[in-house]
C-alpha cells in the first residue's frame, strides 16, 4: 500500500469502557476487556478500509513515484478547447469532467490539512515544496491537492518513492465526532468478531447471512464509487 498511517489515532471511536459496547456484546465482567479492545480496533480498521476514510484524527503519508501529469500530448483537445497538459492549476479545465490530470487525490477522508509535500529533485536532493505552490481542496471527497494557478509540479528524479505527501485526516479527536451510522457498524462488527473466534464457521444446518440493513449503516459515507488513481493501489 503506497500510503501508511504515521501518527496513529490517540483513541478508538468506541472503547471497552463505553457502556454501549458491553451492552451490545452482553458482557457483564472485565475478564475479556483486552480481547474486546483489540476487536474494537480491528473493527475500526475494517470500517476505514471499507469507507476509504480516517475516523479519528491521524497522520498519513502518501508516497508516489512522481507527481501526477496528464501527459505531454497537447494535441488532445477537450470539449472546452484547451489541450490536455496546458496551463495546469485548479482553475484550468482540461477534461470534460473538469479535472486537469495534475490532481493528487488523498486516500483518506475527511482531510484536515496537508503538513508537507517533499520530493527528490532531478539531482536526487530532497526538497520541500513551498505551500504557496499548491492548493488543498478539502471540500471535495476524496480531497485533492492541485498546483496553484500558473504553477506546475516540479520535475523529480526518476526513482521510486520520489514524492511524499504528509497530511492529517479524520472526523476529530473523539469518538463523538464520528457519524453514528459508522459507530453502529463498528459495534455490530465487533459483536461478530466476538461471537465468531475461528477462521471457519461449523454449521449443523442453515446458512450464514448478513442482515440486509447492516451495510446500509454506511450509506452516504463510502467513497468506493470513486475510481482510485494507480498510486492508491
Amino acid at each position: 500500500m503506497p500510503f501508511q498511517v504515521t501518527t496513529a489515532p490517540a483513541v478508538e471511536p468506541l472503547l471497552v469502557t463505553d457502556p454501549v459496547v458491553k451492552q451490545s456484546l452482553r458482557v457483564i465482567d472485565t475478564a475479556e476487556d483486552a480481547l474486546i479492545t483489540m476487536l474494537l480496533t480491528k473493527a475500526r480498521e475494517a470500517a476505514e478500509q471499507v469507507l476509504w476514510r480516517a475516523l479519528i484524527t491521524q497522520g498519513i503519508t502518501l508516497t508516489m513515484d512522481a507527481f501526477p501529469n496528464p501527459s505531454l500530448n497537447t494535441a488532445s483537445a477537450n470539449w472546452y478547447g484547451p489541450s490536455w497538459g496546458v496551463g495546469p492549476g485548479p482553475l484550468t479545465v482540461s477534461r470534460p469532467d473538469g479535472t486537469t490530470g495534475y490532481e493528487i487525490y488523498l486516500p483518506r477522508s475527511p482531510v484536515q490539512s496537508v503538513a508537507s509535500i517533499q520530493y527528490y529533485d532531478p539531482s536526487g536532493t530532497l526538497q520541500t515544496l513551498d505551500p504557496s505552490q499548491y492548493v488543498l481542496d478539502k471540500i471535495s471527497e476524496p480531497a485533492r491537492v492541485v498546483p496553484a494557478p500558473g504553477i506546475t509540479w516540479p520535475a523529480t528524479q526518476n526513482r521510486v518513492n520520489a514524492v511524499n505527501v504528509v497530511f492529517t485526516a479524520g472526523y476529530g479527536s473523539a469518538g463523538t465526532n464520528v457519524p453514528s451510522g459508522i459507530l453502529h457498524w463498528i459495534l455490530l462488527t465487533t459483536g461478530t468478531f466476538y461471537e465468531n473466534r475461528e477462521m471457519v464457521a461449523v454449521l449443523n444446518r442453515g446458512k450464514v447471512e448478513v442482515l440486509p440493513y447492516i451495510q446500509g449503516l454506511l450509506d452516504g459515507y463510502s467513497l468506493r464509487s470513486f475510481n482510485p488513481p494507480d498510486y492508491w493501489l
